[in-house]
């Protein structure tokens, strides 16, 4: 399989960091919700080979901000209150939330959390 990058460049799917494929494919599962099942049983299952090229992986991989964020997802806050709490838009919440989803290789709320919960400090 290939994707085309901006730019017109085609590269094997493969080839393409884990969090690029994850935020490519949760991009089209946001918007094909009828997708969504089997988009998460793909990220799950994408190759330790692409895991590798993610970074440090992790908690780790997160910026102090997304940290924050993710902790206050973790204590559930509403997307709109965590919006109002850092003076930004919902849809810029939404958009930090997907690509710390793909940073972490999660796809849900209860995942992320789960990565945090598991890191010492």
């Amino acid at each position: 399989m290939l994707i085309e990058r901006t730019g017109g460049s085609v590269i094997p799917f493969l080839a393409v960091p884990r969090h690029e494929t994850v935020r490519l494919l949760q991009t089209v599962a946001d918007r094909r919700r009828d997708l969504r099942a089997q988009i998460d049983a793909l990220i799950a299952v994408l190759p330790p080979a692409a895991a590798a090229s993610c970074g440090r992986g992790g908690i780790g991989a997160l910026t102090p901000a997304e940290v924050a964020l993710t902790r206050m997802l973790a204590a559930d806050f509403p997307l709109s209150q965590i919006a109002r709490a850092r003076s930004v838009s919902l849809s810029t919440v939404k958009s930090q939330v997907r690509s710390i989803y793909a940073k972490l290789g999660v796809s849900t709320r209860q995942a992320a959390v789960a990565v945090l919960r598991r890191t010492p400090g």
